[in-house]
């Protein structure tokens, strides 16, 4: 199913890696930033529907994605402000999240009824590259590869820190805004390269079928972080953080097999 694979890479690249920290902060106080942010993803789901549909069907399509996400971004900002705890604001995020891929979903859906990728004239170059090019490489698997690739990077990054701050911080900040801790996490981006790093090596050796050599980077990781592990609170953030970030990759790999 393509066109969900290639709305899900545009939706995470818009959402996620073209949304830079200040942006995000700026359109929960601006309806111009939240406008700005939404031309942007509306841009690149729009990609998909060029490849897929009919003019009919990208003018609709287009309309219904730019419209949806800008109303769904507008109310959790709204709720998000009204009942910022930590609790709430990590449950709404992943609330936010899954109605975005549900709504890319039933417009793939409707897609796949008119057209499947190879058989539009637009994306017949995409078969020529698969067949000269990529060798065995199924074209599937590779959007499969591409949105694996994605979802280790900036997404996992941001919803292992929204889970950090749901289980570590939820008891004893109920009442504080989020924005101060969220800026406290976006700052630690040494930790967020290490992770996306870190993440990526793993789903690189899990393709390649080189699963012990996965141990290797857990090793390198554990000795340059081994003094810290005699605190225990470090230990067991470090723990959780290593293991959440293990199973995100470990998924993707599966994904992508």
């Amino acid at each position: 199913m393509n066109s969900f694979i290639l709305f899900l890479i545009g939706h995470f690249l818009a959402d996620f890696t073209f949304q830079p920290y200040k942006l995000s902060e700026k359109k929960k106080n601006s309806i111009l930033y939240l406008v700005i942010h939404s031309l942007i993803y509306s841009a690149l789901t729009f990609l998909v529907c060029l490849l897929f549909g009919t003019t009919l069907q990208i003018i609709l399509f287009g309309i219904i994605i730019s419209f949806s996400h800008i109303l769904l971004d507008y109310i959790k900002i709204k709720l998000d402000k009204k009942f910022g705890n930590i609790t709430y604001t990590f449950f709404s995020f992943i609330i936010d999240q899954f109605l975005h891929v549900i709504i890319l979903l039933v417009l793939s859906l409707f897609l796949i009824q008119f057209n499947s990728i190879g058989h539009s004239i637009i994306v017949k170059p995409f078969m020529f590259l698969e067949s000269r090019f990529f060798w065995s490489i199924e074209l599937n698997r590779l959007f499969r590869i591409v949105l694996a690739i994605i979802l280790i990077g900036y997404p996992s990054s941001v919803f292992i820190k929204h889970f950090f701050n749901f289980v570590f911080r939820s008891q004893e900040l109920k009442t504080q805004d989020t924005a101060n801790v969220c800026q406290e996490d976006i700052n630690n981006k040494a930790g967020s390269i290490i992770g996306m790093l870190e993440r990526l090596l793993v789903f690189i050796l899990g393709l390649m079928g080189l699963y012990t050599s996965i141990a290797l980077v857990l090793t390198a990781k554990s000795i340059a972080r081994f003094k810290l592990l005699e605190d225990k609170s470090f230990a067991e953030k470090y723990l959780i953080g290593t293991l959440l970030s293990m199973l995100i990759a470990i998924l993707c790999i599966l994904f992508c097999i």
